[in-house]
């Protein structure tokens, strides 16, 4: 697990140096590095995935694509200074600036980084930009078969369906199981977390040749629905899917990178979402979730206060919320302050801007129109 994370001269980050938890929530406004500080580390990764982080950082690949160092580099750094990464105070990478789309590495000697889930099969990164809602998703046996990946291009999840299918028959571990699934299968526990988004909902999945169609049913009294094409249900279901499965399948001490889970799903699925990313942090799996949803926030400090009731959640000495700003005396640098969380799971002195637009909003509504 990452417990603590340093970054610098990295795009907004002049130095960043960060404690970290099992559950880790990114916030802030537009433009204040939560998706950077994901970036970093998926740039280690992509790095890893191709084989050349012995030798250097690939700035475009699968998983990210950023330009060239001039566009990664913070713009207060020397022309000597270089890209620094350092993980749980003993995994350090150094690389130096180059005119093109590669950064050679200085000296380093980082050993049994797959130890680490950042390295190897125990991760899914789920990005913004999630495929639409359709009915036939292709496969490919090496993502998904071997290396357990439900992406492969920027987190935008096109093979999900296809790790469902073939995975389907796996147990889910123990905290995440839901009371409510006829068993302990991810395609069945999938199916209840995901009853909580879309009352009803089921998933009917159908192995073919080189793709797996998907459609959806809906609970009937007795019975079910006909299937219904993803394309006729909006984007909220085929959103939060692999989102779900991600999760379901994930292990102790596994990886997960989430953004914007909220996307086109209602509140209260939201708020399920953030029960069931609560209870994998409490299991021992390791999150970030980068949020502009307080439905997200909010869930999560009703799971800590399920928690110390002495019911499924998570306790607040698991979970940490940051909340990124732009230095006020130098835009080229961002601050990252983590929020303060009482020991009874609520929110301390919440910084200016922090999830309070609805309180302003509210307060003006409240006031006498003029006149």
């Amino acid at each position: 697990m990452i417990t603590q994370l340093s970054i610098a001269n990295f795009k907004p980050f002049l130095h960043l140096d960060i404690n970290l938890s099992n559950l880790n929530i990114l916030t802030g406004l537009n433009g204040m590095g939560k998706s950077s500080l994901i970036q970093a580390l998926l740039l280690l990764r992509q790095s890893f995935s191709d084989g050349v982080l012995t030798q250097g950082l690939r700035i475009n690949g699968d998983l990210v694509e950023l330009g060239t160092a001039n566009d990664i580099f913070n713009k207060l750094t020397l022309a000597d200074s270089s890209l620094d990464v350092e993980i749980n105070n003993n995994l350090c990478w150094k690389f130096r600036r180059s005119t093109g789309n590669f950064l050679p590495i200085l000296p380093n000697t980082n050993t049994n980084i797959q130890d680490f889930a950042l390295f190897n099969t125990n991760f899914q990164y789920i990005g913004t930009e999630r495929l639409a809602p359709k009915e036939y998703h292709e496969k490919d046996d090496y993502t998904v078969t071997i290396a357990k990946q439900i992406s492969k291009v920027k987190g935008q999840c096109e093979y999900a369906i296809h790790f469902l299918s073939h995975f389907a028959a796996i147990e889910v571990i123990e905290p995440l199981r839901h009371p409510q699934a006829v068993d302990n299968r991810l395609i069945s526990q999938t199916n209840a977390w995901m009853s909580e988004i879309s009352p009803g909902v089921r998933i009917d999945l159908e192995e073919q040749i080189n793709s797996v169609k998907l459609n959806f049913k809906f609970d009937n009294g007795a019975d079910y629905t006909d299937p219904i094409k993803p394309q006729n249900t909006g984007f909220g279901i085929s959103y939060a899917l692999p989102l779900v499965v991600a999760t379901l399948s994930a292990v102790p001490n596994g990886l997960l990178l989430f953004e914007n889970p909220e996307a086109h799903i209602h509140p209260a699925g939201q708020a399920s979402l953030a029960k069931l990313f609560a209870i994998a942090a409490q299991a021992g799996v390791q999150l970030f979730i980068e949020t502009h949803s307080d439905h997200i926030i909010n869930g999560t400090l009703v799971s800590m206060k399920k928690f110390l009731n002495g019911n499924t959640g998570i306790n607040p000495l698991n979970a940490r919320i940051f909340y990124f700003s732009r230095n006020p005396e130098n835009a080229y640098q961002v601050d990252c302050m983590p929020v303060q969380l009482t020991q009874s799971g609520k929110i301390a002195n919440p910084p200016s801007g922090f999830f309070d637009q609805f309180s302003k909003d509210f307060k003006y509504l409240l006031s006498p129109v003029n006149g």
